[in-house]
């Protein structure tokens, strides 16, 4: 994302062996309103070339040898990045974590091999050890989900929505000590009672952006509000930062949840 935004890139392609590099990629991109470039595997690609294709390896020194091995067994990757490029090619990579798994008689270590004997290499600087895009409660992504959200509720008169409510308030009676402290980003609230003063909850959203997918605290967090929620069968849903304000979306889950009639039965959630 950097070297883009510094070198003004526009009619470029990145693409990443992996999907949550993919969305971790678009995400930061997305933050810094670069629009032109996007990230997408060599699925997506669809045949499109473009004058600069950049590579994101994703291979670090958390690359284990059965994900390399994965690697090694798609050549295709590779050799789709490198047929699209008209005019320059990018390889971002670990040198050091490359040799740490491969074997040297792999696809990968000859694309690492070209780029260093017949290009400039370039030590960039480390990233940092969290990503993080935005605040979590104050975020972009988490004002558009309420605002769209609140709308949807003015339509259905038996729910409510709030935001960053806290897990002990969802569920009093919880007693696990590691996840009191825990809020959730949005709960949809049903109105109960004869004049519709008490509320329960009904649904719960979490909104993750790319980060998420680097921040392995973030993940366990996320799992324990899940085991909780399923705990009091209540459902809670993960949905990306690129859905927060699709009407149209989010309406079809509320619908499906509470049980109403919509087409098509499989969601996607990211």
């Amino acid at each position: 994302m950097q070297y883009v935004k510094n070198n003004h890139v526009t009619d470029a392609i990145i693409i990443t062996p992996f999907i949550n590099q993919q969305k971790l990629i678009n995400d930061l991109l997305s933050h810094e309103e670069i629009t032109e470039v996007r990230a997408s595997t060599i699925h997506s690609v669809q045949g499109g070339e473009a004058q600069t294709v950049i590579v994101s390896s994703s291979i670090s020194l958390r690359t284990g040898k059965q994900t390399f091995e994965w690697l090694k067994s798609h050549p295709e990757i590779v050799n789709v990045a490198v047929t699209r490029a008209k005019k320059k090619l990018i390889v971002f990579g670990d040198l050091d974590a490359l040799k740490r798994v491969s074997t040297g008689d792999d696809v990968w270590n000859e694309l690492f091999k070209y780029a260093e004997s017949n290009g400039e290499v370039e030590v960039v600087p480390p990233a940092p050890k969290v990503l993080t895009i935005g605040k979590s409660n104050g975020s972009i992504s988490e004002d558009e989900f309420y605002k769209t959200m609140s709308h949807l509720c003015t339509v259905y008169k038996n729910i409510t929505v709030k935001r960053n409510v806290g897990l002990i308030k969802v569920f009093p009676d919880e007693l696990d000590s590691r996840v009191l402290n825990m809020e959730f980003d949005s709960v949809i609230f049903e109105k109960a009672g004869f004049i519709r003063k008490s509320e329960k909850p009904i649904m719960i959203f979490e909104l993750d952006g790319g980060e998420h997918f680097a921040d392995l605290t973030q993940q366990k967090r996320d799992g324990l509000k899940q085991g909780v929620c399923e705990k009091h069968k209540i459902p809670m849903i993960i949905i990306g930062n690129n859905l927060s304000k699709h009407y149209e979306y989010l309406n079809m889950l509320i619908k499906k949840m509470s049980h109403e009639s919509v087409e098509g039965e499989q969601i996607s959630l990211f």
